[in-house]
């Protein structure tokens, strides 16, 4: 993508495609999500209706099949869920440091509860299912967990720093 318009990121941590935009969670610096149209216009602006909420410090995003947006909320411990035109639509609060949020070939959440070192999982609606993990070097522990992918077998592989 070519941007029309220069943009300074000090970092980014996370990004999500859509048929139309690409969404790109900034750096702690600014505290906001920016979007892209393909062409490169650059756009913060959520369109015709106001955002009906306030991130922390946004660190990583996902999106479903419905086109729907998560958010990892780090400073305020949430994952806020956002419909295709990124009005917040449901809010799972009480998590630990989020760091990453990912959306599994089931439509199932799952986050990476920083603070705990652990991965949780959740359905669509923010529904309890399991988690794993805990602080360690030994295998099925983690230090940092990073990032989180799923083969097309149902295995869940993370990154652990």
């Amino acid at each position: 993508m070519k941007l029309n318009k220069a943009r300074v990121f000090s970092l980014i941590l996370a990004i999500a495609m859509s048929t139309t935009l690409l969404i790109a969670p900034a750096s702690a610096a600014n505290d906001k999500s920016n979007r892209y149209s393909y062409a490169g216009v650059f756009g913060a602006d959520p369109g015709p209706a106001a955002p009906n909420y306030t991130l922390g410090n946004p660190v990583g995003i996902a999106k479903n099949s419905l086109n729907q947006y998560y958010v990892a909320d780090i400073a305020n411990g949430r994952i806020i869920k956002l419909d295709s035109s990124f009005r917040q639509i449901d809010q799972l609060s009480g998590i630990d440091m989020p760091l990453f949020v990912y959306v599994d070939n089931q439509g199932n959440v799952l986050v990476n509860e920083l603070g705990t070192h652990s991965i949780l999982k959740y359905d669509a609606n923010f529904n309890f299912i399991t988690s794993w993990g805990g602080p360690g070097t030994v295998d099925g522990k983690f230090n940092i967990p990073r990032s989180i992918v799923q083969d097309s077998l149902g295995n869940y592989f993370v990154s652990d720093e």
